[in-house]
């Protein structure tokens, strides 16, 4: 009986002494690697609200705070340190007064990024590209008309609607910081701030920064989507 006690105890002592092994070497291989690797490669898909705050002077009256919606496709190539580069598409339509207007930007980023214990990438990006801007063309003369009547008389009114520019080329900067998680090794869920700003050279256009203040455009969104790793 006692030779039974003792092997039993003798077990019960080389089972826990290797479970602490285990937990041991486990809390070591944890300890080395709390800090989750940067991944080398990253593709962004996003969509989310956006509001041009600048003063925007059109035919009729200036508004500020205009909503839209910007769609935005983003890649990234990150080294060992979170300093990489990217290329960044945003398109945003927003509408006023019956009237669209369409920004395209396409450039390019510095971006800095960096990994949390507890397993978040955060991110922050500066971008300068090219953006284009186009206005539609839905009831161009009903929407002039008002213009031509309140603010000139008709024959500078058609001088000016014969010049109409539907678009225009300019200059984007850009501005990011992100969060992220990965839900999957190597796909994760986000959201972004982003501050756009758009030069643009001429005025001769429906839609333009308050008169006398320059042709550009301010514009933040915040956006949400999913990130690739690769």
């Amino acid at each position: 009986m006692k030779r039974i006690i003792f092997l039993s105890m003798l077990l019960a002592t080389t089972i826990m002494q290797a479970k602490a092994e285990t937990l041991n070497d486990s809390t070591v291989i944890n300890f080395k690697n709390e800090v989750p690797a940067l991944p080398s490669n990253v593709a962004k898909i996003s969509g989310g609200l956006s509001c041009i705050y600048s003063k925007v002077q059109t035919p009729t009256q200036i508004h500020r705070g205009l909503f839209g919606f910007d769609f935005m496709l983003d890649y990234e190539h990150l080294w060992k340190k979170g300093m990489g580069f990217g290329i960044n598409y945003v398109r945003n339509y927003t509408k006023c007064e019956g009237q669209g207007v369409t920004f395209n930007y396409v450039g390019a980023s510095f971006v800095q990024s960096c990994m949390t214990k507890s397993g978040f990438r955060l991110e922050t990006a500066y971008g300068l590209g090219y953006v284009h801007k186009h206005e539609d063309r839905v009831n161009t003369w009903t929407y002039w008309e008002g213009y031509i009547n309140n603010y000139y008389d008709y024959t500078q009114g058609m001088e000016d609607l014969c010049q109409y520019q539907y678009s225009q080329d300019g200059l984007g900067l850009m501005a990011k910081f992100g969060v992220e998680y990965a839900i999957l090794p190597h796909c994760a869920i986000g959201v972004e701030a982003n501050w756009l700003l758009h030069f643009f050279k001429s005025q001769n256009v429906s839609w333009v920064k308050e008169e006398n203040k320059g042709n550009d455009f301010a514009r933040f969104n915040i956006a949400a989507g999913f990130r690739f790793y690769f």
